[in-house]
């Protein structure tokens, strides 16, 4: 690459060089050249000529030469006015020689404008120093290649990009509504809050999210629904909020079971139904005390009772995944069990591995916000297909930068799976808030490299 003060300078030097030169033609960059009866080994001497031209025209003046001689003097005087003449116009249009056409560097980025150059000399931007920006249709680079990420943690490998898009998103809210919650303190109660809460989150999301919502227990025992409080469902908003408004918690807490029969396909059709990512949404205030079935949810459990195992935590969470559905959980208020609750989050398949703590309705708003705002804004379909027919060749980028593969979000910095089908990913916490607070402007994927791992 030149750079524009290297062809700014030729034009000059050129000029400089001609009215030196005489009977001397230039070369492209200036230089002279031999004029045709000159051999190759005879030295080419710009003060000669200019002594031997100005001895010439001296003589001419004082002395009367022969007939011959004056003949051939006067031929002398014709050519070099020639050459002159040549030479003026020659200084006056250097275009005409054959010497160095002069570039401009239109948009100043210290490039100049040619095809090999500064391949668009209106946009500062674009250049053979910029970097390339991915998604923006430009080759920003001047290599001849559009759009490419040029990654180095891909190696060089030159993948084919595909297109992904914010997939649908189904939301079901398990909710706890055992007669815990209406106990005082806290005054307003933990019922009272929970349901401004989840009034706040259904307004602010219902056009972005379909809601669904289910409680237990449903008898004022230990009892679980034969039928789903409200299936999930598009516009679903003002159905559940109408619910909570009348609705009163009682009974005790068969959390294991009310996880079991979510994972039954047809029990809340809704929650599979469309191209759309499914997720639960656990909210309780205590811990398991009913159990269930042997083998299901009764086991050992806590301090030698009937109630499920951890183990059987784990298993019912796992069976949730199984048929596509992560599970987020909030513990509200002080009366929680974490290590109940963090078997479940544990293996709920989301970028909370861990349960999240709420202990007031503000703190619980923004659990369920920032929730809502992970599965709304940051869980993609992928629109090819064939992209992960190998999903270990599958890469995403933010602005050009990969994002690496972080397997059930352990690290929080990556992208992982939303289920085995891989045909869509959730961008994991850290990530998911760089895309929530703006500072990713262009997401790119691409198939056929070696995945980046975390």
């Amino acid at each position: 690459m030149h750079r524009t003060i290297t062809f700014m300078a030729l034009p000059a030097l050129a000029s400089t060089l001609s009215l030196l030169a005489c009977d001397k033609t230039q070369d492209l960059y200036g230089g002279l050249i031999p004029d045709g009866n000159e051999t190759a080994s005879d030295p080419i001497s710009v003060s000669s000529d200019e002594t031997t031209d100005e001895t010439s025209t001296e003589t001419s003046s004082q002395t009367s030469l022969p007939s011959t001689a004056s003949e051939s003097h006067s031929a002398t005087q014709e050519e070099s006015s020639e050459t002159q003449a040549t030479q003026s116009d020659t200084s006056s249009s250097p275009q005409d020689t054959g010497s160095a056409p002069d570039f401009e560097d239109a948009d100043s980025d210290g490039w100049v404008g040619h095809e090999d150059m500064d391949c668009n000399d209106s946009d500062a931007s674009v250049n053979p120093a910029a970097p390339e920006v991915p998604g923006n249709g430009i080759d920003d680079d001047c290599d001849g290649k559009i759009d490419e990420t040029g990654n180095a943690d891909t190696q060089g490998c030159d993948g084919q990009e595909f297109a992904i898009e914010v997939l649908p998103t189904n939301l079901m809210v398990l909710l706890d509504m055992s007669s815990s919650m209406v106990t005082a303190p806290p005054t307003p109660t933990k019922w009272e809050q929970a349901r401004a809460a989840l009034v706040t989150l259904l307004s602010q999301w219902d056009s972005e999210i379909n809601f669904g919502l289910d409680i237990f227990p449903d008898d004022g025992d230990c009892g679980v629904s034969k039928a789903v409080t409200a299936d999930v469902a598009p516009g679903n908003a003002t159905n559940i909020i109408h619910y909570l408004n009348g609705a009163s918690p009682y009974g005790t807490t068969p959390l294991c079971m009310a996880l079991r029969k979510m994972s039954d396909t047809s029990y809340a059709k809704g929650l599979w139904s469309g191209n759309a990512a499914s997720y639960l949404v656990l909210v309780s205030d205590g811990t398991d005390t009913c159990g269930g079935t042997a083998g299901i949810c009764q086991g050992k459990g806590l301090f030698g009772s009937t109630t499920p195992s951890v183990q059987q935590l784990k298993d019912r969470t796992t069976d949730l995944v199984k048929v596509g559905v992560s599970t987020f959980v909030i513990g509200f208020g002080d009366g929680v069990d974490p290590i109940q609750l963090n078997a479940i989050a544990g293996m709920g398949g989301t970028m909370f591995n861990t349960y999240l703590d709420a202990s007031n309705q503000t703190e619980l708003k923004d659990a369920l916000a920032s929730i809502a705002t992970t599965i709304a804004s940051c869980t993609f379909e992928l629109k090819d297909p064939s992209a992960s027919s190998d999903p270990d060749k599958v890469n995403f980028f933010f602005d050009g930068a990969p994002v690496p593969y972080d397997p059930g979000c352990k690290s929080g910095n990556g992208w992982d799976w939303t289920d085995a089908t891989h045909t869509a990913i959730t961008f994991c916490k850290n990530a998911c808030e760089q895309l929530t607070t703006g500072s990713v402007s262009h997401i790119s994927a691409e198939f056929g490299c070696d995945q980046v791992a975390s």
